[in-house]
């Protein structure tokens, strides 16, 4: 302490002072650091549900688009063939009508 021209006293409060602002902002530091932790994982947590659940309903839709588009097929193929019929795949099993 012979490098410092200041008295101890008054040294040793702004080192203990210095010290106390470091330690409060170090605090700070973890509390923030912990918070961004929790907020990430439940973020990610989130995300994962809400992916899950939007993958599940494009499968949910795509189901409900290509049975539109069969449907659609089949009502199209039957108005060209002139049938009532609502499905267009022939009928087996029936060899010929006779009305005798």
């Amino acid at each position: 302490m012979d490098t410092f021209k200041t008295p101890v006293a008054r040294l040793a409060r702004l080192f203990r002072a210095s010290r106390d602002a470091w330690r409060a902002k170090a605090l700070d530091k973890q509390q923030r650091l912990r918070a961004a932790r929790v907020k990430i994982r439940d973020l990610e947590a989130s995300r994962a549900y809400w992916k899950t659940g939007r993958w599940r309903r494009k499968a949910v839709a795509r189901l409900r688009r290509r049975r539109r588009h069969r449907s659609a097929r089949r009502r199209s193929l039957t108005l060209r063939l002139g049938s009532s019929c609502a499905c267009p795949r022939p009928v087996t099993g029936i060899r010929s009508w006779s009305f005798n």
